[in-house]
């Protein structure tokens, strides 16, 4: 819709319309469906209002928008300067967002600041405190393929498996460099696969600072990730890219969804930049 200059309507009670609400809600719990609809630049619309004026788009064609190629014609030809206000437009949703959530905090009675600590409050940190964390997301335990998981990996240029085992050595290299390799590890998961936690538990770097967060939800973990000094994701995941994409609007740095192995052996990141 956007680069094609397009209003952008969900029908509300169409799966799709439902899922937005569960997300985003989920996420944001503080937004209104105005609000919702205000920051993200669409509307809802009911199943019985009038539709001529709109274009049907599937969820699957609109989810894999621009193809294997990462764009269409048209998309491939914008500029620097329009990547540019997309970059800009972002960072001004995700500071309107958190400017909201910082209103909700103050107006209801904590309830908003109870439910957006809890993942922060379960780890024990004080604000002053330097940590890391860590979101793991198990692909293959959701049944995706193997060989296409590989074959997404090799396309961005990171390590077929890195960012998914998560092995203790490529979490130092990443830490040691801040000087934050012995400062407390979380992670937060989908919890479908722990086999890269309990590596990590039983890692001699790791065995004393590492722990998981299992006493939050989806929101607080987003925060608890937000607030890091370091955060480690997964490039194929969009909660991954969301969390990097809100670090990158506040002005955080050290986001780290890109590695590879150099042919030395070393780790190595690449592509950490908004």
């Amino acid at each position: 819709a956007r680069d094609r200059n397009l209003n952008f309507a969900v029908i509300r009670t169409s799966p799709v319309g439902r899922q937005i609400m569960h997300d985003v809600q989920g996420l944001f719990p503080f937004l209104s469906k105005d609000q919702v609809e205000t920051i993200f630049g669409f509307r809802f619309i009911d199943s019985g209002e009038d539709q001529t004026l709109y274009q049907y788009v599937s969820a699957e064609a609109a989810f894999s928008y621009g193809g294997n190629d990462a764009g269409d014609a048209k998309r491939k030809k914008m500029t620097r300067a329009q990547l540019d206000a997309i970059q800009s437009q972002r960072r001004r949703l995700f500071i309107e967002v958190f400017r909201l959530m910082a209103l909700a905090m103050v107006s209801d009675d904590s309830k908003t600041a109870r439910q957006l600590c809890k993942s922060i409050e379960s780890t024990g940190m004080t604000s002053t405190d330097a940590y890391t964390v860590i979101h793991s997301r198990s692909f293959a335990t959701e049944g995706r393929p193997q060989s296409f998981l590989d074959m997404v990996n090799k396309r961005i240029g990171v390590h077929e498996s890195g960012l998914i085992d998560f092995p203790s050595d490529m979490i130092f290299k990443i830490l040691q460099p801040l000087g934050l390799e012995k400062e407390k590890v979380f992670m937060i998961s989908d919890g479908l696969n722990m086999s890269s936690a309990e590596q990590l538990s039983a890692s001699p770097q790791f065995a004393q600072t590492f722990r998981v967060v299992s006493d939050g939800d989806q929101f607080s973990d987003l925060i608890l990730a937000v607030m890091s000094d370091v955060f480690i994701g997964n490039p194929l995941s969009t909660f991954s890219t969301l969390i990097a994409q809100i670090r990158y609007a506040l002005g955080l740095s050290r986001n780290f969804l890109h590695v590879r192995l150099a042919g030395n052996g070393t780790w190595e990141t690449f592509c950490e930049d908004e």
